[in-house]
């Protein structure tokens, strides 16, 4: 939608000098009232800008370094809605010209009052730094007349203890706009995503799909579960079990996030607002620019600093439906309750602690989100029960990332650190005990099927599409997917026989297979004339005992999957060469 803006002039001018450790300066601020007659016209409504003082110039003189604000500015935005969508509008500081040192001027805005609806959040102590457009925030009308915002803009020249004679002669225009569109509800969006947190990884990610929550309801370019998404489908919209999720699909490019010293692909934010990862660079050797690195094992993790392959189970006791899980129960209980209860770590889940206490500090642990990992046990068909066949939630073609019809239910399968709220709180410390949290785990088989791969085995020509970036879900790279260029490192029987990783999603358990069976992600290649053709086999398939795909007793690679916080602070704008970088 075609926005429009309505502002108001800041004229800040400043020039300081310099006497001694003493520092004085003339400081001019002027502000017009002449918006308060701009009005925004909306289909269904409209929105007024009103400041107060509207005639007077505010004049500020002989400006030092102190407490108090050199600025004060009141205004209130006044909406009236008659639609049943939200009105939304956003206020941004509109940088003319900054020649001040980056973080000598700072402000804050602050909501005064509000009717209904939803305000700008608060701002304090912001640092002001070059020039352009920053976004302050954002606030929604609901349906109503004359509903009223009001806040208060500040600027503030504060003593930063240090010699300030570096500001003599600068100057500082602004001003601050008001843009406006008509909104989805803020439930069609996931928490965080409406007022994002100032220079977050929400507000980076925001910046490349602003329209991101008119996604919600319509179905995308391809259908998840059942289509591989060979181009890039942005952004999508689904439910999961916070909300709304928005999910990246299809042969993205600007997904890249490098934190923690190693490179990860944003796979979805989820409906509390953390931002789900999947390794896609370990980066043991310790590289600068770690998301432009292509490596055709790069996005499997060494638990151990030596393998990347694990058993989902022991092989040896792997043998009933109670091992299905990344946890598991009595093997000898009569009730699905006692079967799947969650009692022991599985094998997978003991890698990936390992890997865990390996790759994350204390500082890096502690910006990680605890968010639900669906290892969904509940049953399609047949009991769950002993060596009874049975057909799990998961093995249905078409994709979900609800691991329950609401937050109580279906806990056994939401694994969580310590939310017990939504999750059952037991990835932590020795089968589920202990202080220790491990806030990680795997893709779901859904989360790969919405990134751009089927619920089956697609088979393809591999040389119609042998560009990694433009061609191929996202979710594969780095995962075996570049053939062509890799078959001297990897070898032509290995990728022959196939290149694949766990997820955290049971399948089926069959008695004849005398071993429950999960999905993985695996692609196959095979070459006919060298160079010049080849067959491509990629999707998702089910991994039991004796599956031809998988090989007897399979083992396949681990591939850490993380969730970070909505609040950490990143720049970038998500490509390879310009990632999204975590601040420490």
């Amino acid at each position: 939608m075609k926005k429009e803006k309505r502002y108001m002039i800041l004229s800040i001018i400043a020039v300081l000098i310099a006497s001694v450790s003493v520092s004085y300066a003339f400081f001019t601020a002027r502000i017009t009232g002449q918006e308060t007659t701009s009005t925004i016209v909306l289909k269904g409504g409209e929105m007024s800008i009103h400041y107060s003082n509207l005639s007077s110039i505010i004049e500020v003189e002989d400006i030092y370094p102190r407490k108090e604000p050199w600025v004060i500015k009141n205004f209130t935005v006044t909406g009236t809605n008659t639609t049943n969508l939200n009105m939304k509008y956003s206020l941004w500081l509109d940088k003319n010209i900054n020649t001040f040192p980056d973080n000598y001027l700072t402000y804050s805005l602050e909501t005064v009052s509000f009717d209904s609806g939803s305000p700008v959040a608060n701002l304090e102590n912001e640092p002001i730094a070059g020039t352009g457009e920053e976004l302050l925030g954002e606030g929604l009308f609901f349906t109503g007349s004359n509903v009223e915002h009001s806040y208060t803009f500040k600027i503030f020249f504060k003593d930063n203890g240090e010699d300030q004679s570096g500001a003599k002669n600068a100057k500082f225009a602004a001003k601050i706009d008001i843009h406006d569109e008509v909104n989805l509800d803020p439930n069609e969006s996931p928490q965080w995503w409406v007022t994002p947190p100032k220079n977050s990884i929400i507000t980076a990610i925001k910046a490349s799909y602003p329209d991101a929550a008119t996604k919600c309801g319509k179905a995308p370019t391809t259908t998840p579960g059942i289509d591989i998404a060979f181009t890039n489908e942005g952004i999508n919209c689904t439910e999961d079990d916070y909300g709304k999720s928005f999910y990246y699909r299809g042969a993205i490019t600007n997904n890249y996030v490098e934190f923690a010293n190693m490179c990860w692909r944003i796979v979805r934010i989820t409906g509390d607002g953390s931002v789900k990862l999947t390794l896609f660079n370990e980066n043991l050797e310790n590289s600068n620019t770690p998301c432009t690195e292509i490596k055709p094992l790069g996005a499997f993790a060494k638990y151990d600093g030596v393998h990347m392959t694990t058993e989902y189970g022991d092989p040896n006791s792997d043998v009933t439906n109670a091992k299905l899980g990344i946890m598991y129960g009595d093997e000898s209980s009569h009730t699905y309750e006692g079967t799947h209860q969650n009692l022991y770590d599985n094998e997978i889940l003991i890698k990936l602690k390992m890997w865990y206490d390996r790759a994350f500090t204390s500082d890096t642990k502690a910006q990680l989100a605890d968010v639900i990992w669906c290892n969904d046990k509940r049953i399609l068909t047949g009991t769950g029960i002993g060596t009874d066949d049975t057909r799990y939630y998961g093995s249905q073609l078409i994709p979900s990332l609800m691991c329950g019809i609401n937050k109580d239910d279906n806990k056994i399968s939401k694994f969580t650190a310590s939310d017990t709220e939504y999750g059952n709180g037991m990835l932590r410390g020795v089968d589920g005990e202990g202080n220790s949290e491990y806030r990680i785990g795997l893709l779901t088989a859904d989360e790969v099927a919405f990134s751009g791969l089927t619920k089956d085995i697609y088979y393809a020509d591999y040389y119609s599409h042998q560009s990694v970036e433009n061609h191929t879900p996202y979710i594969l790279h780095n995962a075996g997917n570049d053939f062509k260029n890799n078959v001297s490192d990897i070898g032509v029987d290995k990728i022959a026989e196939g290149i694949s990783f766990w997820t955290l999603t049971p399948y089926q358990f069959k008695s004849e297979s005398i071993m429950p069976s999960r999905w993985s992600v695996i692609q196959k290649y095979t070459p006919y004339n060298a160079s010049v053709s080849a067959t491509e086999s990629l999707g998702l398939i089910e991994c039991g005992r004796y599956d031809e795909d998988c090989g007897e007793m399979p083992v396949r690679y681990l591939r850490p999957t993380i969730a970070i916080k909505s609040n950490l602070k990143a720049t970038g704008t998500g490509t390879a060469i310009d990632p999204y970088v975590i601040e420490s």
